[in-house]
């Protein structure tokens, strides 16, 4: 089974190039996270500071990294699934069960995300002594003393989360995604792909949402001068309004495959589209690669709703409840919430990379039938352009739909509190979800280009 799975990597050495950069930035998080706890150890939390647990701080990003790599790896292995369908398909005919398959799927990833940790351990100490730069000056001057040096403890520990990570998710999709198959070719397997899976559990966490935004629009404004009946109402709105942001988190990742493809049918069936050949045959191929194009852009909406959604929360909650609007505190909040973040976020950058290389690669087939069917390079890079810039603003209106239900139980809590609804600001919710796309759309573009210098080489 290792001879196998190592013979398998090397075959397919290119798919497992292009998820490498994920592993890499996830393994250089991690590694840099643990050198700094590994130099708290060393010099002893009371060493540092009697008032605050800097050990607790630094173990939040990890934790909140560790969650988004489990999503991200499933999408990876979503997306390399489809690669290996050929190959799998083999397998299976030959009698290989979908248990030793999975295994030997899930080898794979291993490898490469091992292979991503070692490679992510040797920036791990200037990671840490670059990070210990950008702090507060009070925290930074705590924080320089510390022995931040290469560990083979840190690098241990790196590889086993990684493995840990990518075993959990990938061998659990992998087994479940072979075991529906009951023996099916890829070929035969289409049934499966035009259902809608999720639509329901979607659907009642959206239902969730709403029941409990009319909750909270048909509770009584508290009196502020009863501190005890003002407080009371407070923590049971906030205690309402997080469920509804965990509810809408998980109802719009089971929800953008059937919003993707619902609004792709639409614009395919506009009249005005089969006047332009270009406009008709972009959108065909996004009806075609539906699937692939939401796996490559499921995991930048859950993530930008998940952390544009939380930093609102802060925002437009405690900052125009509390009252406090100074520069101080104002760059001290959005420190904290994008140190909680900053992980997910890197991770996610990588990410795009990844999920823009595996399309790159499933679709490389479908550009080169293009090509030798007489198509320009030209007119192939529009198209990729087309194709590629209208699944990006499809995206984003997913991503500004979701951030619109939240927006209607956060401002009445926000209102409830005795804040200001007009003076919400959701500029950083719209900052970063067009700027999440325009990055993928950017990558998507330099992608293709160096692929057009490429083929007009070829030709020359």
């Amino acid at each position: 089974m290792l001879k196998l799975i190592v013979k398998s990597f090397i075959k397919h050495w290119q798919i497992w190039l292009a998820v490498l950069p994920l592993f890499i930035v996830s393994g250089f998080v991690f590694s840099t996270i643990l050198t700094i706890l590994n130099a708290i150890k060393l010099v002893g939390p009371n060493t540092l500071s009697a008032e605050f647990d800097y050990g607790v701080f630094f173990e939040m990003p990890m934790f909140v990294g560790s969650l988004v790599i489990l999503l991200l790896a499933r999408n990876a292995m979503k997306q390399c699934i489809d690669l290996f369908d050929e190959t799998n398909d083999i397998l299976m005919l030959l009698g290989i069960s979908p248990r030793q398959l999975s295994v030997i799927m899930t080898g794979q990833m291993l490898l490469v995300g091992l292979l991503g940790a070692l490679i992510g351990n040797l920036f791990a100490v200037k990671g840490a002594q670059a990070f210990i730069n950008i702090l507060p000056t009070v925290d930074r001057h705590a924080l320089a003393q510390m022995p931040l040096q290469f560990s083979g403890q840190v690098v241990y520990v790196t590889l086993l989360l990684q493995a840990m990570l990518i075993a959990m998710t990938c061998l659990q999709y992998c087994f479940k995604n072979y075991q529906q198959r009951k023996g099916r070719l890829s070929a035969t397997n289409q049934l499966a792909k035009q259902r809608h899976p999720g639509l329901f559990s979607g659907s009642v966490a959206l239902l969730f949402c709403l029941v409990v935004t009319v909750m909270l629009y048909i509770k009584a404004v508290p009196n502020p001068t009863d501190v005890k009946a003002y407080t009371s109402s407070m923590a049971s709105s906030m205690n309402l309004l997080l469920p509804v942001w965990l509810a809408l988190l998980s109802g719009m990742n089971f929800l953008i495959r059937p919003l993707f493809k619902g609004i792709v049918k639409r614009i395919v069936d506009l009249p005005s589209i089969t006047k332009q050949p270009m406009l008709r045959s972009a959108f065909d191929n996004m009806q075609y690669n539906v699937e692939g194009l939401i796996k490559l852009s499921r995991p930048v909406i859950v993530i930008t709703l998940l952390v544009g959604n939380f930093i609102a929360l802060f925002l437009n909650t405690k900052l125009l409840i509390d009252g406090h609007n100074s520069a101080d505190y104002l760059y001290d909040l959005i420190f904290n919430l994008l140190f909680v973040f900053g992980a997910p976020i890197i991770i996610s950058l990588a990410n795009v990379l990844t999920s823009i290389g595996l399309f790159r690669l499933k679709t490389r087939t479908e550009s080169a039938q293009y090509f030798f069917s007489g198509c320009p390079p030209n007119w192939l890079f529009k198209l990729k352009l087309i194709e590629i810039g209208t699944a990006s603003l499809i995206s984003v209106l997913i991503t500004l739909f979701g951030t619109f239900l939240f927006a209607i139980p956060l401002l009445r809590v926000t209102y409830l509190g005795g804040g200001n609804i007009f003076k919400a600001n959701w500029t950083v919710n719209c900052a970063l979800t067009f700027g999440a796309f325009l990055l993928f759309f950017g990558c998507f573009i330099l992608i293709n280009g160096l692929a057009l210098r490429t083929t007009k080489k070829y030709i020359e």
